[in-house]
């Protein structure tokens, strides 16, 4: 079935010297895990394009591997198409006879806001740099029904796609710019996300789940840390550096991403990772990685035929996960987009086994 179809029919080295980065892990001990058996990293995950899942045994590779937290990807209406489907409740006990956990990574924020709503009302969408009320992303934040309607979709979507973890991600729409309105430019990406999430977490905790948790992905845009809006307890970071360079690890400060052409790219990153575990704490926070996902490689090309294989470089993941080992943060995860049977057929298996044999070397 191709992506068309599917759509359609289911709609190591720590650096030194940062006083930032001394300053913070001063006050901030990490602790060692309570099992002698158990990994360092309690939450090992894959977040898997939900085609994928129909292409490939994920759920059984995953739970060779060691992973216990698997995710769906994929715009929430399309996730709901198919755990409604036959393979979705396969997938769904599957992961549920194996131990492996189930959320679902949504890019949330043309579904949680439908489209159709600009014509009856256009002051609930964003206003860009020039003015003008647009629907083509996200939505203004300090528009009250906007985030009266935003609150009740995520529930809506929260009882249509239970999470067997209690945590939940709606990822604004991708890499997109915010609201420049004259109540929401005063305020940052990375704060009008908090402040929508702040609203659905609330919502959650009363119509859903009392202890249910949302992501803030600290995520191109959101990068910056929040200084004027704060998170209100059930907010965890996530930490999400799709810039970085794979080839070196992300605490080489002088590393640049050559697509993007940034200079000193890690060090930015860095700094930014440290300002947001100040903000966010260290406790339920997680990365999100892009450690081997083909759909990154392949420069966002989604026709097969212009498909690479995904870099994998082991020495950077080992040095990569010391160092968030070294920061405290205990749930990893990495996107695998477009790795399924015909990407194993041309570039071989991906490396699920090395990268879950990782995380036991970290006690």
């Amino acid at each position: 079935m191709n992506r068309r179809n599917f759509i359609t029919n289911f709609s190591g080295s720590v650096i030194g010297g940062s006083f930032f980065m001394g300053r913070w892990l001063n006050t901030v001990p990490v602790q060692a895990s309570a099992e002698k058996d158990e990994p360092f990293f309690t939450r090992r995950g894959l977040t898997i394009w939900v085609e994928d899942l129909l292409h490939w045994d994920w759920v059984q590779k995953a739970h060779d591997a060691g992973i216990n937290t698997i995710a769906t990807h994929h715009d929430p209406d399309t996730i709901v198409g198919f755990i409604r489907s036959e393979p979705g409740q396969a997938f769904m006990q599957d992961c549920s006879r194996l131990g492996i956990e189930v959320e679902h990574s949504l890019h949330a924020y043309s579904s949680l806001l439908p489209r159709r709503l600009f014509r009856s009302d256009p002051c609930l969408f964003r206003m860009n740099e020039e003015g003008c009320r647009s629907d083509d992303a996200n939505f203004c934040v300090s528009n009250k029904f906007t985030l009266e309607i935003i609150s009740e979709n995520a529930v809506k979507y929260a009882q249509l796609l239970p999470s067997t973890s209690g945590r939940y991600f709606y990822t604004y729409d991708d890499a997109r710019h915010l609201c420049s309105c004259p109540g929401c430019k005063r305020l940052s990406a990375s704060e009008q996300t908090l402040t929508v999430e702040n609203t659905i977490i609330q919502a959650l905790h009363k119509h859903v789940n009392p202890d249910a948790m949302i992501s803030h992905a600290a995520y191109v845009h959101t990068l910056q840390t929040p200084k004027h809006v704060q998170p209100v307890p059930g907010l965890f970071l996530e930490w999400a550096p799709i810039s970085r360079n794979h080839n070196r690890p992300l605490t080489d400060r002088s590393a640049f991403n050559a697509a993007l052409g940034n200079e000193g790219e890690h060090g930015r990153l860095l700094d930014h990772l440290y300002e947001n575990l100040e903000a966010f704490g260290n406790k339920n926070a997680q990365v999100f990685e892009y450690w081997f996902d083909s759909y990154r490689a392949s420069g966002w090309k989604t026709k097969e035929e212009n498909w690479v294989k995904a870099p994998w470089n082991p020495d950077v993941l080992r040095q990569d996960l010391a160092f968030y080992k070294h920061l405290g943060i205990k749930s990893i995860t990495s996107v695998t987009c477009w790795v399924n049977q015909d990407y194993a057929d041309r570039f071989g298996e991906p490396p699920l086994q090395e990268y879950g044999k990782q995380f036991y070397e970290f006690m």
